[in-house]
């Protein structure tokens, strides 16, 4: 007998995520543990994790001419990204197909592949894993796109009220 754990779905019902938008992602890491780096005094102390994050986030869009990175932070424990999907021919696209290769979770793979090759290829001993799937949200206007640009920017003030903050941190 299986044992299946259902998840909820995490992606919107009928919603084309291969559309021309901009998308507010979180990619945590498992267990919220803090890999890449910590945050003290309001500033992000980098290792060399970080540095490969940053690095495959930016090779991204120089690789994937359908997307740019608008704006990103890395965390200990987690990355925000804003995406925004353009030059996307949409009468080419089925509407809500799952198949087709420039769609947001695609990319998201991607980008979460990518980093945990160089990791793993830096340390081949050093064990690490992203969370399963991640967190997205729909940008429906300005407004929205600059308040989230705003709460990236901001994110490292706010990293010692974090529900995960006091969990991993080390003296």
């Amino acid at each position: 007998m299986y044992n299946w754990i259902w998840r909820k779905k995490l992606r919107l019902e009928n919603y084309n995520y291969s559309r021309n938008w901009f998308y507010f992602v979180t990619i945590c890491t498992k267990n919220r543990e803090h890999y890449f780096g910590s945050i003290n005094d309001w500033k992000v102390i980098l290792n060399n994790y970080w540095i490969i994050v940053e690095e495959e986030i930016l090779k991204t869009e120089k690789l994937r001419k359908e997307i740019k990175i608008d704006k990103f932070i890395i965390m200990p424990n987690h990355i925000h990204l804003i995406i925004q999907i353009y030059n996307i021919k949409l009468n080419k696209i089925p509407q809500n197909s799952p198949q087709t290769k420039n769609n947001l979770s695609n990319w998201i793979q991607w980008i979460k592949a990518s980093i945990t090759r160089k990791i793993r290829k830096e340390n081949e001993d050093y064990i690490f894993w992203w969370q399963k799937s991640f967190y997205d949200i729909i940008i429906k206007n300005d407004e929205q796109l600059n308040k989230t640009r705003e709460y990236i920017k901001n994110n490292p003030i706010k990293w010692e009220k974090d529900i995960n903050y006091k969990k991993n941190h080390k003296i």
